[in-house]
């Protein structure tokens, strides 16, 4: 993936040259924007992906207990961390509960997303599908990566710059 990012602060150091006005930046102005923009590149993506290989990785083995289990624990409830951090998408599945092979999405479903899968017993009450309020899940975090195995998919947006580095070759 160090390629690709690279790739990506290249062409936005590149892009940064030029002014809103067409005329070139002076270099004291576009030097204080490439620092930053490795710092957003260096830690703060960073960490994200790291934090989207863990909830992944999490899921995929939350999804295959779930499956050796679900005879005894065939419903599974959407957990969200609810603290000011949580997102719209997040908050909008709390709690809802359904039989393990109906949850089109597995968290995490955006980046930096803490929620989680819990399983539940026969006596869970499920959550009628008029009450659920689906979120609107961009393409990369559409999915079961339990089902899948993936914790980067092709989706991802460092294999899409790689497909436009192919293109431009």
């Amino acid at each position: 993936f160090s390629g690709f990012k690279t790739y990506r602060q290249l062409r936005e150091a590149t892009d940064a040259l030029v002014g809103n006005n067409g005329e070139v930046r002076l270099f004291d102005d576009w030097f204080a924007d490439v620092k930053a923009m490795d710092e957003t590149y260096n830690r703060l993506y960073a960490s994200a992906e790291y934090n989207h290989a863990v909830s992944t990785s999490r899921s995929i083995a939350d999804y295959q207990t779930a499956i050796r289990e679900q005879d005894a624990l065939p419903y599974l409830e959407w957990s969200a961390v609810m603290d000011e951090r949580t997102g719209v998408e997040d908050a909008a599945l709390d709690g809802v509960i359904l039989p393990i092979d109906e949850w089109s999405i597995f968290p995490p479903i955006h980046w930096n997303c803490r929620c989680r899968l819990i399983q539940r017993g026969p006596t869970a009450d499920i959550t009628p599908a008029a009450q659920i309020q689906w979120p609107d899940v961009t393409p990369m975090f559409r999915g079961n990566p339990g089902k899948t195995g993936v914790v980067f998919p092709s989706k991802h947006p460092y294999f899409n710059v790689s497909r436009q580095i192919k293109q431009q070759v």
